[in-house]
């Protein structure tokens, strides 16, 4: 006999729109790892990175 059990869970996500200048766009555009990356995930490694350089700042 086999039991399946099978969970959903629904998150619920809000997103926005920024206005950024031209400029701005295509920096974050260089900086895409991928080509299909989203400029989301550039910008929460630009600020995963600022963390990181504070905590650093800190310790010295």
């Amino acid at each position: 006999m086999t039991i399946l059990c099978y969970s959903i869970i629904l998150i619920t996500v809000t997103m926005t729109t920024i206005q950024v200048k031209q400029d701005t766009k295509k920096t974050l555009q260089s900086m895409k790892l991928h080509p299909r990356e989203t400029f989301e995930v550039v910008i929460e490694r630009l600020i995963e990175d600022l963390r990181e350089l504070k905590r650093k700042k800190r310790k010295s």
